[in-house]
């Protein structure tokens, strides 16, 4: 076993040695026998003196934080399984069944990987690369970006289902460009008579 990895091993025991006992005894001679009454004991009167013992002033007094940036811990900080949606545009996670809405770009779902995360707060969201394809409660109930008294701090995506009610376009329907005016257009090219 390297050196190191000994000296990690040995202060992780020290550190258990010194919570597991000296604690345990503490509590004794305290006369705690209650969690609540531990709890109390630990904030008021442990943590001080441990803090006074062991604590040391920082060799540099200016703050090592830094600066979290344009990061979405809401999808780094979750948990994160694969799974393939059946036939039936659906994935299972767990005992749990979540329907995938329809897709602008797609016919179907079925048949992609996918990645399904279940969130601190206990949604669910369904990914296709950097695609959102659902949000859902912790029940599997689709959450939508109007669904009033929720908070849905996931980046929002709109189902055509919910979009406000105008007419849509044919599939078939193309876009031509308006005709440009004829005193824009040469007449002849130049250098020909």
């Amino acid at each position: 076993m390297p050196g190191h990895v000994r000296l990690r091993a040995h202060h992780r025991d020290v550190t258990a040695v010194l919570f597991e006992h000296r604690l345990v005894n503490e509590l004794r001679r305290a006369g705690i026998t209650t969690a609540a009454s531990a709890n109390q004991y630990l904030r008021e009167h442990f943590l001080a003196s441990y803090n006074a013992t062991f604590g040391r002033p920082p060799a540099d007094p200016a703050s090592a934080f830094v600066a979290l940036g344009r990061v979405d811990l809401e999808q780094i900080l979750c948990h994160e399984e694969e799974r393939v949606v059946a036939r039936d545009n659906t994935v299972r996670l767990d005992a749990l069944i979540m329907q995938l809405a329809t897709q602008r770009s797609r016919r179907t779902c079925a048949g992609l990987h996918v990645l399904v995360r279940r969130h601190l707060d206990g949604r669910h969201s369904v990914w296709y690369g950097s695609r959102c394809l659902g949000r859902f409660t912790g029940a599997g109930q689709p959450l939508s970006p109007l669904t009033p008294g929720v908070a849905h701090p996931l980046p929002t995506w709109r189902s055509p289902l919910l979009s406000p009610l105008r007419p849509r376009a044919s599939r078939r329907t193309r876009l031509v460009p308006a005709p440009r005016a004829l005193s824009s257009v040469p007449t002849s090219a130049p250098g020909l008579h």
